[in-house]
């Protein structure tokens, strides 16, 4: 069963989703994600040339502030989280080029460049991030079956996991994910389809199709 926190995510997730339903055809929504105290939600776009970063109402939908990407990045998730002196900051990385941005929330100053790797023969890339505050770490997926987890103060991969299904075949494909009730749910690309893994043994405990929600 799906908890209060992840209905009302799904929720506004949806309701968002259909009020800029205009907006898709020239933003290519890559990574939503929620400040710490709820209202307010972030988003970023992919597409070279088109990548953006913004803060948005997620009572009113307004768009609050937003900053375009370089146009050599193609952008890709985020997440916000609260850093080792507890100001609250957004993590962002891009799709081909192994480099990320770390965003002043309110503002979104950039404050901080960083590369990275994943998956070597998947050519590095970077596709969905989310973030563990009880074990101060980020996750991330490159749309292989590998997840990654980086320690939150030094972004440096401290392990990664395969994630399985329920019949215990590899799930390829990892997009856009969202740590909830201490497991990290990810959407499967190309699919209507959700699960939720175990973040230590990379299992899956729960999966939903088209009419999860």
């Amino acid at each position: 069963l799906l908890s209060r926190k992840c209905k009302h995510f799904i929720s506004t997730i949806v309701k968002y989703s259909i009020s800029s339903a205009s907006s898709w055809l020239y933003l290519f929504r890559q990574g939503l994600s929620y400040g710490n105290d709820g209202t307010v939600l972030f988003e970023t776009t992919g597409l070279y040339g088109r990548s953006k970063v913004r803060r948005i109402n997620p009572s009113t939908f307004a768009v609050e502030k937003s900053k375009d990407v370089d146009s050599k990045y193609f952008g890709e998730g985020c997440t916000y989280y609260t850093d080792a002196n507890g100001k609250g900051r957004l993590i962002h990385i891009t799709w081909k080029e192994q480099t990320g941005f770390i965003y002043d929330s309110d503002t979104l100053e950039q404050l901080e460049v960083f590369n990275y790797t994943t998956d070597q023969a998947h050519g590095d890339q970077g596709w969905g991030i989310t973030y563990d505050a009880a074990n101060r770490e980020f996750i991330v997926s490159d749309g292989t079956s590998a997840l990654f987890f980086w320690d939150r103060d030094t972004l440096v991969e401290k392990r990664k996991v395969s994630v399985t299904r329920f019949d215990g075949s590899e799930q390829r494909n990892l997009n856009e994910l969202e740590f909830i009730d201490g497991l990290v749910c990810c959407n499967i690309w190309y699919s209507d389809h959700i699960i939720c893994v175990d973040p230590v043994t990379g299992k899956s405990v729960r999966e939903y199709g088209k009419t999860w929600w």
